[in-house]
């Protein structure tokens, strides 16, 4: 088994770099060298252990790919459009994976978390009421609101989530990929993790074939730059953000940064 693992590591690293997917290649890289690691650190840091919580309801979510072995896990926010829309396939449950791989995609933790509030903003029932949407507050006092709702959300487990709904799409990435059935593990179904920006690319790696008219018409997710209600309401400009408040999504999310490629803001490397 550790063989064939260790084969299809090879022939997953060979593709990614043969198709010049440098971002996917470095996250792919770093996430299966250090993974185990850093899961070993957080379990030995009792004060660090709430950084793997799983998801509400103990439930993930995947979209089959058509003539594959594989399954897209769906981290809110990072490319589950774009794929459902490429397959024309609906979620399962995890449960319902058999003996399918996962792979998924991934973008950078702040951008995430802040498309995230924009999401959850937008499906507000009654966002003027609400401190982490109102237009009446700025912009940094709006998202530290949020923060605080989400970190809240993520305590207090399914069926106390009516404070702050669907705060999970603010979620760190990295708590998608762990094993809902086995505690503080990552999924040992996950084979792929490549970079949002080149999600198209890894369809191809995982051997998802469809001619370019096709893969142009249906290839796009949902555009947010193209909701008037996001542009007007929810901005994600992240260098407007304050240096307290980056500071504290960076340790909110801060598991993304230890897994996957990416460089934190200045303000969070001091």
């Amino acid at each position: 088994d550790n063989y064939i693992e260790n084969y299809r590591m090879k022939d997953l690293l060979k593709k990614l770099t043969e198709n010049e997917m440098c971002l996917s290649l470095n996250h792919q890289s770093k996430f299966f060298t250090v993974k185990d690691k850093v899961i070993a650190w957080v379990k030995s840091q009792s004060k660090e252990e709430d950084l793997l919580y799983g998801p509400p309801g103990r439930q993930h979510f995947a979209i089959v790919v058509n003539g594959t072995n594989s399954a897209f896990r769906h981290i809110f926010k990072s490319g589950g459009t774009t794929v459902n829309r490429l397959t024309k396939n609906k979620h399962i449950k995890n449960k319902e994976l058999g003996g399918r791989k996962l792979f998924t995609a991934v973008r950078d933790p702040i951008d995430h978390f802040l498309s995230g509030w924009a999401e959850c903003g937008f499906r507000s029932e009654n966002p003027d009421k609400d401190p982490a949407f109102r237009m009446d507050l700025d912009f940094d006092e709006r998202v530290q609101n949020w923060l605080t709702c989400v970190k809240g959300d993520t305590k207090r487990g399914a069926g106390m989530r009516k404070h702050c709904k669907d705060a999970i799409h603010s979620y760190p990435q990295s708590n998608f990929l762990l094993d809902i059935d086995v505690p503080h593990s990552i999924d040992t179904k996950l084979e792929l993790v490549g970079d949002l920006s080149e999600l198209h690319k890894l369809m191809g790696v995982i051997g998802f074939q469809m001619d370019e008219d096709e893969l142009t018409h249906r290839a796009s997710g949902r555009d947010s730059s193209r909701n008037k209600v996001k542009v007007e309401r929810y901005q994600k400009d992240k260098t407007l953000l304050s240096g307290k408040t980056l500071r504290l999504i960076c340790e909110f999310v801060i598991l993304d940064y230890y897994f996957f490629d990416f460089t934190p803001p200045d303000v969070c490397l001091e």
